[in-house]
């Protein structure tokens, strides 16, 4: 039945619960058609045709929420348009978007945390460390007390992904979130993270010994390249080499 609210809550079942999204596309294109005055059903259905790796109909229904954004709300258009611009490499245009949000005051709580991580990762992708190190100063406030395990290894990996030397206070206040906070749901992430705490720091030869013992993995291509710069730093130049040619 053409019900507004039936079709959302069948589309929403469907695509997010059954995670059967071209199931749920006829739906979402049929309660834009009866209202296109809602910029979360754009934004809903932006993300279906994302799924489905239909990029330019994402891109058009994510532009046209932002475009029906109240001010108040925009934020969270903004961020997932700036996420669609960064996945096809667009990283200045990505930037530029999470800019916008990261200067808004409407950010929700809940969206506070994606949108500092991302806009620490996104600005160091194109060379800003002074807006890297903003955002993730604001993430580090927003999470350090209160952080759950999830949050509390992004935050300390936006800290680490940077070029700088982190200071001593904050190298051990880190190393402290990375022992007490992660689970076990993360335990792969905690030599990895405690051994790129170590490079930061200026301690090659901890960091190069804890990332030798823990290779390999799921994530370790987001520390292969601090391993190799590890070994670099030691002189272990056939080590490093062989990391460095890996990771390319």
């Amino acid at each position: 039945p053409d019900d507004i609210r039936y079709l959302r809550a069948r589309a929403s079942a469907v695509g997010w619960r059954l995670h059967q999204p071209e199931q749920a596309l006829p739906d979402w294109s049929r309660l834009l058609e009866l209202d296109s005055t809602n910029p979360a059903d754009w934004i809903a259905r932006s993300g279906t045709y994302h799924s489905l790796g239909q990029s330019e109909q994402a891109m058009a229904d994510i532009n046209q929420a932002v475009s029906l954004s109240d001010p108040r709300d925009v934020w969270w258009a903004v961020t997932i348009r700036g996420g669609y611009l960064a996945q096809q490499g667009e990283w200045q245009k990505a930037a530029t978007d999470l800019d916008q949000t990261f200067a808004m005051h409407e950010v929700a709580e809940w969206g506070r945390e994606p949108v500092y991580r991302d806009q620490a990762l996104l600005q160091l992708m194109t060379g800003n460390l002074d807006g890297y190190q903003a955002a993730v100063t604001s993430l580090d406030e927003f999470l350090a007390k209160d952080a759950n395990s999830n949050q509390a290894r992004w935050l300390v990996f936006a800290w680490v992904a940077g070029t700088s030397t982190i200071p001593h206070e904050d190298h051990d206040r880190l190393a402290g979130i990375v022992a007490e906070k992660l689970s076990e749901n993360h335990a792969a992430w905690k030599p990895r993270l405690t051994a790129a705490l170590h490079y930061r720091a200026g301690e090659f030869q901890q960091a190069a010994d804890l990332f030798d013992q823990n290779p390999k993995g799921p994530n370790w291509p987001a520390f292969q390249l601090l391993a190799a710069m590890a070994h670099q730093r030691l002189g272990n130049h056939d080590q490093a080499r062989k990391l460095f040619d890996e990771a390319a």
